[in-house]
């Protein structure tokens, strides 16, 4: 027992090691709250500059147009009423050819050869829709559209249509296509119902069935063999439609 009581004696303790109680581990929280307090004064300058800047140069904010993809533009029919019943099998191949037509565009002297190759892959398609490029008379040139021309395209002046916000943010070789919407005014040439191929096309086999869908229009997505899938914009290098002067002015 005196052994015992001996040992556990307060005065025979000795002082905890200097090393345990250094001043590192004695500051460290303070330094942590100092810290903390730079951070948080940086944080409020950050903002502070931020709504000034917003304040006195506030963004520009562009009124949403069709272009969009903000609007449902479903104000127009799905269904052409006006080609109802379908066209059926009997009709004259005379009035095939005046009401349906595949239609290309030319922007430049560049794309002649491939608007001709175009017309040879149609022809031997045995197409039986008449063919009419839209040009630019300012753009292309008479040798230019006389080779674009030999495969049997009929040539169709178009104006040029700027794109919207002066082009911002459109790639600078999509500039001119927004004059391909210029295809609905086709209705005035008695057109009722077209395909539009972009002149890089080139076609395997005939499709006249699309002729006679009832749809005003018709298109379909991008689609990336890479995995990336497909994306919900749709590609306007291949078009089916029956051409308006209304919707084309309604745009």
């Amino acid at each position: 027992m005196n052994f015992f009581l001996k040992h556990i004696r307060p005065n025979d303790y000795s002082p905890l090691p200097t090393s345990l109680a250094s001043p590192t581990s004695v500051h460290q929280p303070k330094r942590a709250f100092s810290r903390r307090y730079v951070a948080l004064v940086l944080f409020l300058t950050l903002s502070a500059a931020l709504n000034l800047i917003l304040f006195f140069c506030p963004p520009k904010y562009y009124p949403r147009t069709a272009l969009d993809n903000y609007q449902a533009l479903n104000h127009n029919p799905l269904i052409d009423a006006d080609s109802l019943p379908l066209t059926s099998a009997s009709e004259p191949l005379e009035l095939a050819h005046e009401q349906h037509a595949v239609v290309t565009s030319l922007y430049t002297d560049a794309f002649a050869g491939a608007v001709a190759t175009l017309g040879h892959s149609l022809r031997r398609a045995n197409t039986t829709a008449r063919l009419l490029v839209l040009y630019l008379p300012d753009r292309v040139s008479p040798h230019a559209l006389c080779l674009a021309t030999a495969s049997g395209f009929e040539p169709h002046p178009v104006a040029r249509i700027p794109p919207p916000h002066r082009g911002r943010g459109v790639y600078a070789h999509f500039l001119d296509q927004f004059t391909k919407l210029n295809v609905w005014t086709l209705d005035a040439l008695g057109v009722k119902s077209l395909v539009y191929l972009d002149a890089d096309t080139l076609v395997r086999r005939n499709f006249d069935e699309l002729f006679a869908l009832p749809f005003a229009f018709a298109a379909v997505p991008d689609v990336f063999p890479t995995g990336q899938g497909f994306a919900l914009s749709l590609n306007a290098g291949v078009l089916v439609l029956r051409p308006s002067t209304a919707v084309f002015h309604d745009m």
